[in-house]
């Protein structure tokens, strides 16, 4: 949270109710407080959003913090990549049907296995019936992950997929795709 203080002549002309609905306008600021001070000065706090993961449409960057709402970025952060997202409304709930199951994949992923989770440099959701884990950028491996994910499923299946690419890595295997939608991985 940052907080701010400015000076005012007369802070009771200043109409803390509206000042803190412009501000928090903006679609990057989760919450705001706003505080006169006696004698002359206004406090501002403002948290900003957290941005979990981020996409890229045209030349600009945006965010999608955990409540899934969109907020343009500065520049390219340290954070996982989403790809398939063409239709947005800044400062709303992404509406993409993928995009739940992409919160719960990682979610499951980084609990049953940080390695893999670190390997991870983008996912696709361009089709939302089927989610693309991309691992390994210096050789790419798209992991076919389906839609409509539950967790129950998906833990076991994560598992194997751990099994699988630990046996890949011990035996230098390049693959092209694993894919974990049906009850078989198919492996190429």
């Amino acid at each position: 949270m940052k907080k701010y203080s400015t000076v005012h002549p007369n802070i009771f002309r200043v109409n803390v109710k509206e000042a803190t609905k412009n501000i928090a306008l903006y679609p990057r600021v989760l919450k705001v407080t706003l505080k006169r001070q006696l004698p002359r000065k206004i406090l501002i706090a403002v948290e900003g959003r957290i941005p979990r993961m981020m996409f890229k449409i045209a030349s600009q960057y945006y965010g999608i913090d955990e409540n899934r709402i969109i907020f343009p970025i500065s520049c390219k952060k340290n954070l996982l990549m989403l790809s398939g997202i063409n239709k947005i409304e800044i400062g709303k709930t992404i509406s993409h049907q993928g995009i739940e199951d992409v919160f719960l994949l990682y979610h499951t992923i980084a609990v049953i296995d940080k390695n893999l989770s670190k390997n991870i440099f983008m996912i696709n959701i361009a089709n939302p019936r089927n989610v693309v884990l991309m691992i390994n950028k210096k050789n790419p491996v798209a992991i076919y992950c389906g839609s409509h994910l539950e967790e129950q499923s998906l833990v076991q299946k994560l598992k194997e997929l751990k099994i699988i690419l630990e046996y890949f890595k011990k035996t230098n295997q390049q693959r092209e795709y694993v894919d974990i939608r049906f009850d078989n991985i198919i492996i190429k």
